[in-house]
């Protein structure tokens, strides 16, 4: 049947409920959906600090911020995905203006049927309430506004039509600019950061170090260990000859390659040496240990001593009976050990008491001219034919330490006096070992501190490197143990998420969401009657089809493609703009018989 023969029958327009379905979908489940999978996303990685598990370990940033969420994702991609939201709203606000074009319609129908003239629409205000329905968005919204400013003063009373479209308009844009500021500040804010997780060392720690159990039997003397066999630290032959007990670990440590420990210093006023673990091995860890230390402090005594440096053949000295001798005709490296501060006896075969003292007299340089502290340094004494000389009295003390490593650095440091054992356990390495093994590492020290500026900086030099060096030739006296408290640090980096600008971003969705709940509601309550008829016609469609295709389309249809004759398969109509007769310009209809 064609057009003609059915146009008196009465259609009306369908698809209120699918119309009003998909708008409402539109607006609602994608921005439900973008929340959904960034808080999911965030939920789901989200990783927190565990509880220290030693409060006296606990490191710096190892502690949840207040109001951060910590995300095991790239920053990147999780901005990404936040950005979605922002994309997309933008391009809700037409769909949200059909929603709310059922409320406007039904208004708008009433007015015109109780002719209301001043309610209605003026021609230009029809073209801009077309503009906001049909997806002119902030353009539309632009036009409106330039309307209201430019023709304050000629244009009509506005029509409640285009007030509440204009007013549902600026309410989508605002929270599609919501959406966006949102999702802006959440990218500005996001950053990638490093994550430290600290979680108990499951495996034996042995990061302490204590005596072998040999140096626990007696107070580890020369005497105790000859005499009475309790080998600590040394071994004697046969022949009288002394030996190391275990040589490889303390040259190794001496040499710094030991896997075992190495001698570290703690600095402070006056530095502290003590034995620790190779970094290497800890460097993932944080822990709590014990192990022995030693100071040593030395001032220069060549005064006192007599040290005498004017004749060529000879470089005499006396600071007590049971120190004295010659460095040109003797060694020029000499070391007593003693029992008191006076130097009054140098026997220490039955043990030293802790501290203990020793000296040290020296002539470096030797056949050189002109090195050393300046000629003002009493205590530094020349040497006729070249070089230098000098006599140091020493003070040394062995501790029992314990202290804190945390990421590599010592925030606690605990020391207390050893025992006499202790004491002489490393006393005996340094001072009874046939050869003396430390001369050497002594002797290069003090070639190089001689080039200091006083006598006392000297003197300091040298107490530092005879703590070194006693330290790890006693370092056969030690074995590892299981550390205090010890704990791991694992390093990985997260997306770093304020909590603020992210439920910023979420209220913002979700508001957007309500709005299109809400609006779905009323055009669902609103759409009924002649409402969609009015609704579907509020279009360009409509006014192209109430234009150009004459009674067919002022008709009833059942859907606006109904209107157009082109859909049946007919010839059509073709629009053309050119030049009316008025000089302007206009539309124009060109039928079949015109086309060429």
């Amino acid at each position: 049947m064609a057009y003609g023969d059915e146009v008196r029958v009465s259609k009306r327009m369908g698809g209120r409920f699918s119309d009003i379905t998909l708008s409402f979908a539109i607006v609602t489940i994608p921005m439900l959906l973008f929340v959904a999978l960034l808080l999911g996303l965030v939920f789901h990685y989200r990783v927190t600090h565990n509880d220290p598990p030693y409060k006296h370990l606990q490191l710096q940033g190892t502690t949840d911020e207040p109001g951060i969420y910590y995300v095991n994702l790239n920053a990147t991609f999780l901005v990404f995905i936040a950005s979605w939201s922002s994309s997309l709203a933008p391009m809700l606000v037409s769909f949200v203006l059909v929603l709310a074009a059922y409320p406007i319609c039904r208004q708008y129908l009433g007015q015109a049927r109780a002719n209301l003239r001043r309610e209605l629409l003026t021609p230009y205000q029809l073209a801009l309430t077309l503009s906001f329905m049909n997806g002119g968005g902030f353009g539309a919204l632009w036009s409106w506004l330039k309307y209201h400013a430019k023709w304050k003063h000629v244009r009509e009373s506005q029509g409640s039509a285009l007030s509440r479209t204009a007013l549902v308009a600026i309410s989508a844009s605002s929270l599609a600019i919501a959406v966006f500021l949102a999702d802006t500040w959440l990218h500005v804010t996001t950053k990638t950061v490093e994550f430290v997780q600290i979680s108990p060392v499951a495996t034996v720690s042995n990061y302490s170090l204590t005596l072998v159990p040999n140096c626990t039997l007696t107070n580890n003397s020369y005497f105790s260990q000859t005499e009475m066999g309790d080998w600590c630290t040394m071994i004697v032959s046969g022949r009288g000859t002394v030996f190391f007990i275990n040589s490889t670990q303390s040259l190794q440590v001496l040499n710094n390659v030991s896997e075992v420990t190495t001698v570290l210093t703690y600095e402070s006023k006056i530095p502290y040496t003590y034995l620790g673990i190779p970094q290497a091995q800890v460097s993932q860890l944080d822990y709590t240990a014990t192990t022995f230390g030693m100071q040593t402090q030395c001032k220069p005594v060549s005064n006192e001593c007599n040290l005498n440096g004017q004749f060529g053949a000879f470089t005499s000295f006396y600071c007590a009976d049971a120190f004295q001798g010659d460095l040109t005709e003797g060694p020029s490296w000499q070391t007593a050990y003693f029992n008191d501060s006076a130097m009054t006896s140098n026997d220490t075969f039955a043990g030293v008491h802790n501290p203990y003292y020793f000296s040290i007299a020296a002539r470096e340089a030797n056949g050189l001219a002109g090195v050393g502290p300046p000629d003002s340094e009493s205590e530094i004494v020349p040497v006729l034919h070249g070089g230098l000389a000098f006599i140091l009295f020493c003070l040394a003390t062995l501790y029992d330490i314990e202290y804190d490593s945390i990421n590599g650095t010592i925030t606690r440091f605990v020391m207390t006096a050893s025992n006499d054992s202790v004491a002489n356990a490393w006393q005996s390495s340094i001072s009874t070992i046939s050869g003396d093994p430390s001369a050497s590492t002594l002797q290069q020290a003090s070639t190089l501190a001689i080039f200091s500026d006083t006598a006392q900086e000297l003197a300091d030099k040298i107490a530092l490197a005879y703590s070194r060096t006693a330290l790890a030739l006693g370092a056969q006296a030690v074995m590892r143990s299981p550390a205090l408290a010890a704990q791991e640090r694992q390093f990985f980096l997260v997306s770093r998420v304020p909590a603020v600008p992210l439920f910023t971003l979420v209220i913002a969705n979700t508001l957007f969401v309500v709005f299109g709940i809400i609006l779905t509601i009323v055009a669902i309550k609103t759409s009924g009657g002649d409402v969609r008829e009015v609704q579907a016609r509020l279009s360009i469609a409509g006014l192209v089809a109430d234009r150009f295709e004459g009674q067919r389309g002022r008709d009833g249809v059942k859907t606006m493609d109904d209107y157009f004759e082109e859909k049946e398969g007919n010839d059509s109509m073709r629009v053309a703009i050119d030049r009316s007769d008025g000089g302007g310009f206009a539309y124009k209809a060109k039928f079949a018989t015109w086309l060429g």
